[in-house]
């Protein structure tokens, strides 16, 4: 139970041990970073988006966007990785701004920038 008084059981994954004690494991989420494609036109392709592929949440959870940054460029025909460089990572409960990043086990996941050939 919350300070809310919500139950939030299903926030952890809670193993019990042949000792008769309890392991709360954080909450698992995987961020990738965005994927773009184009056609070539001269330009660098970038992209500054991402998305929660596994996990979640919780509900009044948020990651604060500026705390981290997505990194990678294609300009010529080609593909070439996007990253998340997650150097401040922050998760913070919207109600008492409290960060809560500590409960997530957070990982990355690269996403691919594509310049296609023009016709």
């Amino acid at each position: 139970i919350d300070p809310n008084g919500d139950d939030v059981t299903d926030s952890f994954e809670i193993m019990f041990t042949d000792l008769g004690g309890i392991t709360v494991n954080p909450r698992k989420i995987v961020i990738k970073a965005g994927s773009a494609q184009k056609v070539y036109d001269g330009k660098e392709l970038t992209t500054t988006s991402y998305e929660i592929i596994q996990g979640s949440l919780l509900a009044g959870h948020k990651i604060v966007e500026s705390s981290f940054m997505i990194s990678g460029s294609q300009t010529d025909v080609g593909t070439s990785e996007t990253t998340v460089q997650k150097v401040f990572v922050t998760i913070i409960d919207e109600s008492t701004h409290e960060d809560v990043t500590s409960n997530y086990l957070i990982e990355t996941q690269n996403g691919v920038l594509e310049v296609k050939p023009a016709n």
